[in-house]
This record gives structure tokens, sequence and C-alpha cells, in this order.
């Protein structure tokens, strides 16, 4: 596992050298604990180093210190986007997790099957909501003038979720 990230400002000199985080430090995102004045402004000149010799040196390496917040934790697992507590049938044994690998580069796909169908429930429950949105939209939004007109167009939004949900659930992407 990925742990023992340190941060530390780009421009290095006495007043604002932090101490470096480790994994023994606690439990927080990739193995370190932050304090409240680890937390940077946004965009500020910061370095993240991980333990797996990656540097994330870039505009966003700022975010690392909130993730915790968000509830990105070691034995967290993502629904929707959302961290959930890892259950047993989410926690996968080292020859699942090797079936999958292979399934998944043999058929150029990245997500879970349990993912792909909760991408294909989604699209149809856009599509659904276009439906009515359209006809909502037509038959009581629109009162023939630019605003009406707004109103009708705005179903492209629902559709356009309809149509990457549904694509990525068939594609596996």
């Amino acid at each position: 596992t990925l742990g023992g990230d340190k941060i530390v400002p780009k421009k290095a000199d006495e007043k604002n050298v932090k101490a470096s985080k480790s994994a023994s430090d606690g439990g927080g995102f990739l193995g370190a604990s932050y304090k409240f004045e680890d937390f940077k402004p946004p965009f500020a000149d910061t370095s993240v180093k991980l333990a797996n010799g990656l540097v994330n040196d870039g505009p966003f390496a700022w975010l690392v210190t909130y993730v915790d917040l968000f509830g990105y934790r070691p034995g967290k697992t993502l629904v929707g986007a959302i961290p959930q507590d890892a259950t047993s049938s989410t926690i996968l044994s080292p020859s699942e997790i090797s079936e999958r690998r292979a399934a998944a580069e043999r058929d150029l796909t990245n997500i879970s099957p349990e993912e792909r169908q909760r991408r294909a429930e989604l699209a149809e429950l856009a599509l659904k909501v276009a439906g009515a949105y359209a006809i909502f939209s037509g038959l009581v939004l629109d009162d023939g003038g630019f605003g009406g007109h707004l109103a009708r167009f705005l179903v492209l939004l629902p559709l356009f979720a309809w149509r990457g949900y549904d694509l990525s659930a068939k594609s596996g992407l």
C-alpha cells in the first residue's frame, strides 16, 4: 500500500519547512496524519512525496491534506465516488484481484462489474428523468419566449448524463 507521504514547500527555507509526515504518524490519507497548521491554502506552492517514489508537485498537490476530510482513507472503497466502509463482499482475495486484473487487461476495462451495473442503472434513471422533463418543459415551462425555449433546451443535461453512463456501463471505462 502507499504510505509515508511527505509535505514540503517547494521553496524551502527555515521559516516555511514543515516536519515530514510518515506512516507511523497515524492513519490519514496514505498513512499520514495532519494538524490544522498542515492544511495548505488553495494552489499553495507545495510538493508531496509519496513512499512509492512518486512526487506530486502539480498545482493540486495542496489537496492531499484535505482528502482525509472527505473520507478517503485506507480500508475504504468507493461506491459512486463516495467512500464507504469495505465489507466482506467488497474485499477481494489476492487471487480474485489477479483474475480481475487479467480480465480487465484482456477486455480493456477499468471498472468492476458492480460499478458497471450501477452506471447502467443510473443511465436508465437519467433517461427517464430526461423524458419526464421533456414532457414537463414542453407542456408547462415553454411559454413561447426565450426563457421557455431555454427551459426545453435544458433537457440536454440529463440526456448527456444518460449517454455518458450508458457508454461507461457498456464499455467498462
